[in-house]
């Protein structure tokens, strides 16, 4: 693992956040309102290194936009990031995702190997 479980520094110490790991290979993210269910596990979105730097890079040209491992919805008060391959979905806050974006315009989810910007 490159980073354990992190988010962004404009936080604030809120307890409700965008939790993002990196890899080598795969990127996580995952919503820290959610406390482990039953079998102790957190719903998790997984992508691909490259997956992951291409959507950032869109992120910070267009906001919130699909990925091919989820879509970005935005319903009401908040964004849902749905997973394409699992059940997960995501449901994050505007202080949450805007707590997020500031990060990402930072570079702070920035995956240290920096993969082509290509979708895998």
């Amino acid at each position: 693992m490159l980073r354990d479980w992190f988010k962004s520094s404009f936080s604030n110490g809120h307890q409700a956040c965008v939790e993002v790991c990196l890899d080598l290979d795969v990127v996580s993210i995952r919503d820290s309102k959610w406390m482990p269910q039953g079998d102790g596990q957190r719903p998790v979105i997984t992508l691909s290194a490259r997956q992951w730097t291409a959507w950032l890079d869109q992120l910070r040209v267009v906001g919130a936009t699909g990925c091919p491992a989820f879509d970005v919805v935005r319903d009401g008060m908040q964004i849902s990031l749905r997973s394409a391959t699992n059940a997960a979905t995501l449901h994050f806050y505007d202080a949450e995702w805007d707590a997020f974006m500031l990060g990402v315009s930072e570079g702070q989810f920035d995956h240290p190997g920096r993969p082509a910007s290509q979708h895998a």
